[in-house]
This record gives structure tokens, sequence and C-alpha cells, in this order.
């Protein structure tokens, strides 16, 4: 499929001249919010108040708003959903942050799926395919997952990929280009992306037809949920479209076993990223396990603790600041590098800086 026929993207100047050039008429003020909480933009409910914030709704949009930060020597950080993202208390005033989310159209064609990066990747779950059965209770984007190439329940983002759609920051006269799932280098939460410039904007998905004529209707229902928020996106997804979908008696109980798995972890209960760590598979023993054996379940700093439900977990139990969460990571990286050797990787985006 070509991305760029997605909405008569070809009627644009931009696509048509493989240029940046910005519409004219383009008003900055009118697109982007001003003084937002970004703890209103994430599932760890941690953030800081931007200066400037945009939610494009359509790649043109994407376009403009990119164009005039490069123009207007303004910063911009870019990203999804925000389930996998710890924002600094304080953000840099200097910068815009572009959240894809609301780019969430989709296709069928003869070769599979396209999704864009906003698409919310849990609808997948309910397509009644086996294969994607991975992305129930999955909290995040097509984009990011993309990007982490997301793995739970035996399923992985890499196995149902055709083709990825990509923006590259540092040329801009390349307009959309592509890459096969082989040349996109996917391993363990690793991806091409990490190491690029590049915008992931939508990919194409190795899946059957389904039926996704409930998805407009659905996808218009959570246009004024805060699918950021775990508590609700769980009750939506674990519960709301359940009410609304028919799934055979195997694929439904396949579901409930993972919401099942999720809830008996806790994962919805407290804000959180998720797991906070990668897993070192050398080492052999997951982090969340190791953190048990240092008897660190529990520890707390300020609102944030270290999950007493699963190691690898922490939660934002009261008002937490983005400095607890990150002392906390610290101290798990201390202290399993001088019981174990090794220093775990974090899992989650810390903007502004991973700690060291």
């Amino acid at each position: 499929m070509n991305f760029l026929l997605v909405e008569d993207r070809l009627k644009h100047p931009s696509f048509q001249e493989g240029s940046m050039a910005m519409e004219k008429g383009f008003n900055f003020n009118e697109v982007v919010e001003k003084n937002v909480p970004l703890a209103e933009h994430c599932s760890y409910k941690i953030g800081g108040e931007a200066r400037f914030l945009a939610q494009p709704k359509s790649l043109k949009q994407f376009w403009d708003l990119v164009n005039y930060c490069q123009k207007a020597g303004l910063g911009y950080y870019i990203f999804g959903l925000g389930s996998n993202i710890l924002f600094p208390d304080n953000p840099d005033q200097n910068t815009l942050f572009i959240s894809l989310k609301k780019m969430v159209n989709w296709k069928q064609n003869k070769n599979g799926l396209f999704l864009e990066a906003g698409f919310p990747l849990s609808y997948l779950a309910f397509s009644g395919q086996p294969d994607l059965a991975f992305t129930h209770l999955l909290p995040g984007t097509l984009g990011a997952s993309i990007y982490i190439n997301a793995r739970c329940y035996e399923g992985e983002m890499s196995q149902i990929l055709e083709k990825v759609y990509y923006f590259d920051l540092e040329d801009r006269k390349g307009g959309v280009k592509e890459l096969s799932t082989r040349a996109c280098h996917f391993d363990y939460k690793k991806s091409v992306f990490q190491d690029k410039p590049w915008v992931i904007l939508g990919a194409d998905l190795k899946v059957g037809e389904i039926d996704h004529s409930w998805w407009k209707e659905e996808i218009r229902k959570t246009a004024g949920i805060n699918m950021a928020d775990l508590g609700l996106f769980s009750q939506y997804f674990g519960k709301e479209v359940f009410k609304r979908v028919h799934l055979e008696t195997e694929q439904k109980e396949k579901l409930q076993q993972i919401a099942a798995d999720r809830d008996g972890k806790k994962h919805f209960d407290f804000p959180s990223c998720g797991s906070v760590f990668k897993n070192n598979y050398e080492y052999g023993v997951p982090t969340g396990i190791l953190v048990d054996k240092l008897g660190l379940k529990g520890l707390a700093r300020g609102g944030a603790k270290i999950s007493p439900y699963h190691g690898n977990f922490i939660i934002n139990f009261d008002g937490a600041k983005a400095s607890d969460v990150i002392y906390l990571i610290q101290l798990v990286q201390d202290k399993v590098n001088e019981k174990f050797g090794f220093t775990p990787e974090p899992e989650v985006v810390i903007v502004n800086g991973k700690p060291g």
C-alpha cells in the first residue's frame, strides 16, 4: 500500500513536491495548546507544565508543525500516547511537545492492514486472529509499539509487521520513506528507530482481512477519554469492548487469561510505565525477580514506590515527581550491579536524559 494515498494526501503540495513546504495560512497559535500539564498525557501521571503541546490529526498538520519549529528555532519532542515515558518535572519551555495519538486512520488492502502511528494497539486483540491476541490491554499506540518492538504473551510487533512508513527529520525533502520489517533491525525491545532521527508514521501489518466495521464508532467514543489513564484504559478495553464485540469462545478465553494475569500483577491499579527495565537475557533471570531477591519491592521515595506486586514496576502511588522515579531507577541499577554484576538498562524513555 502507498501511505500517501491515505486521506488523499497526494493533493497536498508538500507530497507532490517531496518537500517540507508549509501550507499557506498555517497558524501556530490555532493548532497548539498552551501551558498544558504533561502529567495529563502519560500513563505515569507525572510531568510539569509544557509551554506548548500539539496533537495533530493528520500528516499534513504534523508536517506543518515540524516545519514551523525548524523555521522558528523551536525545539520539539514527538511521542504517542505516553505509556512508556517519564516526562520531566520542569519541561524545557522552548520545546513543543507533539503527540501523534490522534493520527488513527486505517485501511484494509489486499496486502494486509495499514494503520497510522497513533492507532490504539489494543483494538487489534479483538480481530479474532490468534497472532494479535498479545496486544490485549497493551497500552500504547502502533508507532510506539514499533519503536520499542513491544512484546508480551508470546507475541511481538516484529512478527506482525510487513512494512513501516517513517519521516527522516534530517532529510526535509525526502518525504515519507518506508522500510521492510527486516530493515528495521528488530531485536529484544529494540529497533533501528531508537538510533535514528526518524518518526514512525504508520505501518502495513501482515494480517488477514478482519472485521473492523466497529472501529470508527469505538474510536469516536474514546475521543473524549484519556487513554493514558490506565484505569480508564483497562476499564474500556478490559470490559466495555467485550460487551460490544463478538468473539469465539476460544478467542475470548485467551483475552480473559491475559486480563487475569495483568490484574493479578496489579498492572493498572496505579499510574506507571509498565516494566521500567529490560531483562538481561545473558544473565538469565528477569529483572523483577532480581529486585525481589534484593528485598527492594515496596521501597518508596516521595510519591513513587517499587511495586509490592511486581519488582520491575515503579508506581506513582501518591503524586510522584520524575525525580522520585529516577532516584529509584538509579537505586535499582546500583543494587543490581553491586550484587549481580550488571546494570539494568531502562526500558522507559526518560525525557531530558537517562540516569547513569
